[in-house]
């Protein structure tokens, strides 16, 4: 199961429904600050407290942080998903790519995997594997 806890910088709740558009099937829960009174600044009450959304088989987690508490977007985190079904990884890289940027767009590999690496629209970076059925 792949429990990633992402941090974002005020499109938390933007980003986990992107990410809940992407994995068909998936449910979704978003708590802001103002659902819990006086526990942040005014300026901070319609941030994302915490979020997650649930697929079959990983939970997607995210928040936008406490105030004072930015979030760094880089390159130090890959997710990586592994597929057993060929179409569902096709269907779910060409989501997570769209508006984002296929650093190596859906392919056969000579190691007998079909790979895609792509960072979102977020800055989050994906990479999906999928073996490929045995001849």
């Amino acid at each position: 199961m792949l429990q990633p806890y992402l941090l974002f910088n005020g499109n938390g709740a933007e980003a986990l429904q992107f990410y809940q558009t992407c994995f068909e099937g998936a449910q979704i829960a978003l708590q802001r600050f103002s659902d819990f009174p006086g526990t942040t600044a005014d300026a901070h009450q319609d941030r994302l407290m915490h979020g997650e959304v649930f697929t079959d088989d990983m939970v997607i987690m995210g928040s936008d942080g406490l105030p004072g508490m930015e979030a760094v977007v880089g390159n130090n985190v890959v997710m990586n998903l592994y597929y057993t079904d060929l179409e569902r990884q096709a269907d779910v890289f060409q989501k997570l790519s769209a508006g984002g940027k296929a650093h190596f767009p859906l392919q056969v590999t000579d190691w007998g995997i079909q790979l895609g690496i792509c960072t979102d629209r977020f800055g989050v970076t994906w990479m999906t594997q999928c073996p490929l059925p045995k001849a």
